[in-house]
């Protein structure tokens, strides 16, 4: 079946282990492993998780199941919040939102009031903090 899906199986050695022993989850060192286990024995894979094991297989597995997991665990960790990231605070992007809602209705602050769903007077406040922000 995972051949079938394009995975290369081998005995060891490779990207990825597979295993049905819940004890291997963290003596893997740095390669993702996934349990294979049967409904039964979820509870013992999560706790294979809670150790270090990426995820598990539930047996028999359903058509496609195998390759997803195995997709995903081979994906390289999407990286968490980091310093080198522009930040762009809610304040600019509501900013420019209504900017740009402005825009569109030409200057109008009764339809683009309407069209944002909020009452002129809170438009008009919050069109005023956003130039005294600029200054």
């Amino acid at each position: 079946m995972l051949e079938t899906a394009g995975h290369l199986v081998v005995a060891d050695g490779e990207d990825i282990l597979i295993t049905d022993d819940c004890s291997q989850a963290s003596a893997s060192g740095s390669k993702p492993v996934l349990v294979a286990v049967r409904p039964g024995d979820i509870p013992l894979a999560v706790a294979a998780m809670r150790s270090g094991a990426y995820g598990y297989i539930a047996l028999p597995p359903q058509p496609g199941e195998a390759d997803i997991v195995i997709r995903h665990a081979l994906q390289p960790p999407r990286s968490t919040c980091s310093d080198d990231i522009p930040v762009v605070t809610l304040e600019k992007v509501e900013s420019d939102y209504i900017r740009s809602v402005l825009r569109r209705c030409k200057g109008n602050q009764a339809k683009a009031a309407r069209l944002l769903g909020i009452g002129r007077n809170t438009l008009w406040r919050k069109l005023r903090r956003t130039e005294r922000d600029r200054s």
